[in-house]
C-alpha cells in the first residue's frame, strides 16, 4: 500500500512571510545561504527553507501558476510534504509533467500547422493571402 505523504502549510517549513500580499513571480530569486539554508526572495520579502528540496518546490509551485502574481496567503497556505524524500518525488513529477506539456503544445502547434496548410490549399490561399488572414487574426 502506498503511504500518503504528510502535508503541512507552507507557513509552518519557513522562517518569514510576505510582506505584501501580492509576489510578483518575475521577482523571484531562489539562493544557498552561507548556513545551508535556501532563501527564496521575491520583491522586499525573503522566505528561509532549511532544505533545498522545499525552496525549490514553493518556487517552482510559484511558477507553474502562469500568473504574473500570485496572493501571498496562496502560497503561505500550500501544502508541502514534510519529507525531503516526498518533496523530492514531486519535483520529479512536477519536471515530468512539464515535459509532457510541452510535448503536447508542440504537437498542438505542429498540427495546427498542418490544418492551416490543408485550409489553404482547399481555399487556393497563397502566401499574401495567409499574411493578411494572420495579421488580421494576431490582432483579434
Amino acid at each position: 500500500m502506498r503511504k500518503v505523504p504528510e502535508l503541512y502549510p507552507l507557513a509552518r517549513l519557513v522562517q518569514g512571510k510576505p510582506q505584501s500580499a501580492q509576489i510578483r513571480v518575475e521577482d523571484l530569486s531562489l539562493q544557498k545561504q552561507l548556513d545551508g539554508s535556501w532563501a527564496l526572495s521575491f520583491g522586499r520579502s525573503t522566505l528561509i527553507f532549511s532544505t533545498e528540496t522545499h525552496a525549490k518546490l514553493a518556487e517552482t509551485w510559484l511558477k507553474l501558476q502562469g500568473k504574473s502574481q500570485v496572493k501571498a496567503a496562496q502560497l503561505m497556505n500550500l501544502k508541502l510534504p514534510q519529507s525531503e524524500a516526498d518533496c523530492e518525488k514531486f519535483l520529479i513529477l512536477l519536471a515530468e509533467t512539464e515535459e509532457e506539456i510541452a510535448n503536447l503544445q508542440k504537437q498542438i502547434k505542429d498540427g495546427e500547422a498542418e490544418v492551416d496548410e490543408k485550409v489553404s490549399e482547399l481555399y487556393g490561399l497563397n502566401a499574401s493571402d495567409r499574411k493578411i488572414i494572420r495579421e488580421f487574426l494576431e490582432r483579434f
